[in-house]
């Protein structure tokens, strides 16, 4: 067995080392706390708490008294906007999901996807095609006028439903 003698400076080096190694440590952990502190100060509420939400009824696209319909992209033929809609099954959940939704079978019925890679939603001039505005306006006042949003006016609802329909079809190109 090898004996080790231990002078006075290296038990004070030894110490120093530790005491470094400790002030690291609870400084480490005093910057930890206030990054905490300041974010639970700065934190968004509950997602949860701020999702608007609403129901989703096909029978009222259905039944709505005007019939949206839209001529498709190459103008060989016209697409009926409520009966498309109209085949989501009711559900409720929040505004954005089912506005997504929505777009989803929208896109899905109106633009195959063969036709997807020729056309942007971009409004500047690229070597793409501008995807018509009114495949994309044309669900959007059928939706706006038959979901129930009761925590919104109905202007503001209309405008968050728009947004948020061009801003998921902006979103799948």
């Amino acid at each position: 067995m090898r004996r080790f003698r231990l002078n006075t400076r290296d038990i004070s080096a030894e110490a120093k080392r530790r005491r470094i190694g400790i002030e690291r440590a609870q400084e480490f952990e005093e910057e930890l706390e206030s990054e905490r502190d300041r974010s639970s100060r700065h934190q968004k509420p509950n997602a949860e708490k701020e999702a608007i939400m609403t129901s989703f009824d096909p029978i009222a696209i259905l039944n709505w008294e005007e019939v949206v319909v839209v001529n498709s992209v190459t103008n060989d033929g016209q697409f009926n906007t409520n009966s498309i809609l109209a085949q989501i099954p009711p559900q409720k959940g929040t505004l954005r999901s089912i506005v997504q939704m929505c777009a989803n079978r929208w896109m899905n019925a109106v633009l195959p996807m063969s036709l997807r890679a020729v056309y942007t939603t971009s409004p500047k001039p690229r070597k793409y095609k501008t995807l018509p505005s009114s495949i994309i306006n044309a669900p959007v006042l059928l939706l706006a006028k038959c979901l129930s949003v009761p925590s919104l006016d109905q202007e503001v609802a209309a405008l968050t439903i728009g947004l948020l329909f061009f801003k998921h079809v902006t979103y799948l190109w």
